[in-house]
């Protein structure tokens, strides 16, 4: 049985823009990300699972 898990608008778009800022930070730091154009958003994405 599958239950839902409901997440108040205003809590996904803070992790949204926390994880593209981590994204951004990600990006500018770690050479290899910007030098294959890898996006902000793709960046702060994986970086946050680690």
């Amino acid at each position: 049985m599958v239950s839902e898990i409901a997440i108040p608008a205003f809590i996904s778009v803070a992790l949204g823009v926390v994880v593209f800022f981590l994204g951004a930070f990600l990006t500018r730091k770690v050479s290899f990300l910007g030098d294959y154009n890898i996006p902000e958003p793709v960046s702060g994405g994986l970086g946050s699972l680690f």
